[in-house]
């Protein structure tokens, strides 16, 4: 079985905050070491495994971490953003991923990784498939649960013409009774 990276950015300053010692966590005040994060490498941050599938195949998985915070996504250059997530991908390629996947904002910026799967040597993939198959089998289990219908049901869904959104519309729409789709882009 083929071994995987993930790639995936902080949420927070608190697990950065945690690595610093005592001395340097005085020292750096959370908007410097926000402004600072930028310029850091991308670094190993765990590693998964060895896990063992139901038919027996082993795979282990390094997990990278891109120094970013979510409102990096949205301050820094999109070039700077790009070259560091690449720069995550190849690390992870180099650590024997075979294929690796982008999570949090890392998959969003770069569109599921269509912007940079011509850039590296590794298949590229997003947890969209994953996020879709939960949310439906999430909404199943709580009309269940609630004592819904599904049959009677009427479905609404934000985002219905996103990845994830649209997903969920072609698995739920013939289902329910009826479907009310919001999304940014009415034309799809």
């Amino acid at each position: 079985m083929a071994n995987f990276g993930f790639i995936n950015h902080y949420l927070n300053l608190n697990p950065l905050s945690n690595r610093l010692s005592g001395l340097l966590r005085h020292f750096f005040t959370p908007i410097m070491i926000s402004r600072l994060m930028p310029y850091l490498p991308c670094h190993r941050a765990l590693d998964f495994g060895p896990l063992r599938s139901k038919a027996g195949a082993i795979t282990t998985g390094v997990g990278i971490m891109c120094p970013f915070l979510p409102q990096h996504f949205v301050t820094l250059s999109h070039e700077r953003v790009v070259k560091k997530i690449v720069g995550g991908v190849r690390m992870a390629r180099n650590w024997g991923a075979d294929i690796v996947g982008l999570g949090g904002f890392t998959s969003i910026f770069c569109d599921e990784g269509a912007e940079i799967v011509d850039t590296v040597d590794v298949p590229i993939t997003s947890g969209n498939t994953l996020t879709a198959c939960l949310a439906i089998q999430g909404l199943i289990a709580g009309a269940h649960l609630m004592g819904v219908k599904l049959a009677q049901a009427r479905l609404a869904v934000i985002g219905g013409t996103g990845d994830i959104g649209s997903a969920c519309v072609r698995k739920l729409g013939r289902s329910v009774a009826s479907i009310c789709i919001a999304a940014r882009n009415e034309k799809k």
